[in-house]
């Protein structure tokens, strides 16, 4: 397993919990990449039956993760509200029903029922809304060290401050290079984030993967207005709380592609 973020952390926890010897090779920290940025959102809010049928059952493992791992995760229910343009309402009529058949239990809202609950939004090109009940957040670092170290404790080796330097076929398995080891292994996955690409480039595949900038700001209000967390698909852009007295937010729109090694990582006055 070569990445340590969260979707690694994720696969060694499930395989060491099935017996399945697993080591985990990260060059720098768990939650060292975008997972430690990440603004952590935990929602089944998909079209795609399948995607929202796994986010259901990840919400759920949210909801014990103590129970799985004996650590806490973080996790705040707090609820999602989409705001959609009108191109989307025939979509969103459709799906929401089929989620809430799926145990994701979704409303459907009105513009004029979203401002009767929440009077702050302007819903200026909003033509309908949906509000998933058991969405939420959760502390993307917690998250992803709950999950290793109880990986570690299952069973699995977890190799920090090492990078990879060449994976290899060796016979029926692999052997991948690290900086001052190898490992063999019958199967690598790897789960390097923007990372992946060069990685698997070692194997002679080539992924499409690009690589994109995304600011996520965190700050405080001091309005007393009463907003949810929200995706407003027409203005492009995410809102949560963070803890009890700060908000973040985000872009939904595409950024321009970056360098995963050299990057602005401040937040400019644009």
């Amino acid at each position: 397993m070569i990445g340590a973020g969260v979707h690694g952390a994720s696969v060694a926890f499930h395989l060491a919990s099935r017996g399945v010897p697993t080591v985990v090779i990260e060059r720098t920290s768990p939650a060292g990449g975008p997972t430690g940025r990440s603004s952590a959102i935990v929602r089944a809010y998909y079209t795609n039956a399948f995607l929202a049928g796994v986010a259901r059952d990840s919400i759920a493992m949210f909801r014990d993760f103590e129970q799985h791992t004996g650590r806490d995760s973080g996790f705040r229910e707090t609820g999602l509200l989409v705001l959609h343009p009108p191109e989307d309402e025939a979509m969103v009529r459709e799906v929401v029903p089929r989620l809430t058949e799926q145990g994701i239990p979704t409303d459907l809202l009105e513009p004029q029922q979203v401002v009767a609950e929440w009077p702050a939004f302007d819903l200026d090109g909003i033509a309908i809304a949906a509000f998933e009940r058991d969405a939420g957040y959760a502390d993307p670092v917690l998250t992803t060290q709950g999950l290793l170290e109880r990986a570690r404790e299952l069973g699995a080796e977890i190799r920090l401050g090492h990078g990879v330097t060449a994976i290899d076929r060796d016979g029926s398995g692999w052997t991948v290079s690290t900086d001052d080891a190898s490992v063999a292994a019958e199967r690598v996955l790897i789960a390097a984030g923007p990372w992946t690409a060069t990685l698997a480039a070692m194997v002679g595949v080539d992924l499409p993967l690009t690589v994109e900038r995304h600011i996520v700001a965190t700050f405080a209000w001091g309005d007393d207005a009463r907003v949810p967390a929200h995706g407003d698909l027409p203005n492009g852009y995410y809102f949560r709380p963070e803890g009890d007295d700060l908000f973040l937010m985000g872009p939904l729109h595409p950024e321009p592609t970056v360098d995963p090694d050299a990057f602005d990582e401040r937040v400019g006055a644009d």
